[in-house]
């Protein structure tokens, strides 16, 4: 298996505050990006995308998400931006059945 690189992930908890990022969080200028994101009571939760593919998210106090599927779906770079906006909606739920998805396909 060839090295792909290193992906950049952090997680956070400081008494009751949660944050993560991971992949690219700042893509500055570049119109190459799309920047998706949804404000909560406490929080955030921002999407960086590119050839339509998850690079980058971050996240703070943000509930039903799992940083480590973000992950995946970046190093496998699953195509999500059909599903964009539902995934900002329902981050666990979505990004789940995205790698569902992405591995019945790798397995027909």
């Amino acid at each position: 298996m060839d090295y792909k690189g290193w992906i950049q992930q952090n997680y956070l908890r400081c008494f009751e505050e949660n944050l993560f990022s991971i992949g690219i969080i700042d893509q500055g200028s570049d119109p190459a990006y799309q920047t998706i994101e949804k404000e909560e009571p406490n929080g955030f939760l921002r999407l960086l995308l590119k050839d339509e593919c998850l690079v980058g998210a971050e996240g703070l106090n943000v509930e039903r998400v799992q940083p480590g599927v973000f992950l995946s779906l970046i190093r496998k770079r699953i195509p999500v931006s059909n599903h964009r906006h539902v995934l900002l909606s329902q981050p666990k739920k979505i990004a789940y059945w995205l790698m569902q998805q992405w591995c019945h396909r790798q397995a027909v």
